[in-house]
């Protein structure tokens, strides 16, 4: 008889890397294609992560909501973010930032908060 002891994604689709493509400012209008500059997250278990260590953050995530709070720098001090112009570049304007989930599927992703609409692929 064989076990299994492979984890089953706590979070459905959200898990994994997805790379950030566009940003649409939400009162403007304007969209902002951010492919080219290889932006990414990757959300597994509590934490989320930005281009493999640049910053980090929890989260939670319940039906079409995704709250992320707590910034830190990606480095071995864990020096908490206090500033948010950091992670503009992101599509993320505040510390804790919650974002109605749009679209979720295996391989496209959509949030929206009040500030932008951030547009992502799955990598």
């Amino acid at each position: 008889m064989l076990a299994a002891c492979d984890k089953l994604p706590m979070n459905g689709n959200l898990d994994g890397m997805w790379q950030l493509i566009a940003i649409q400012d939400n009162t403007t209008s304007n969209i902002s294609d951010v492919k080219s500059s290889r932006l990414y997250y990757s959300f597994q278990l509590h934490l989320v992560q930005l281009n493999n260590g640049e910053a980090y953050a929890h989260f939670s995530h319940r039906n079409d909501s995704i709250v992320m709070y707590d910034w830190f720098k990606g480095n071995l001090n864990n020096d908490k973010i206090t500033d948010p112009t950091v992670l503009n570049k992101f599509g993320l304007y505040e510390l804790r930032d919650s974002f109605r989930v749009e679209v979720l599927t295996s391989e496209k992703m959509q949030l929206r908060s009040r500030k932008a609409t951030l547009s992502f692929r799955k990598f």
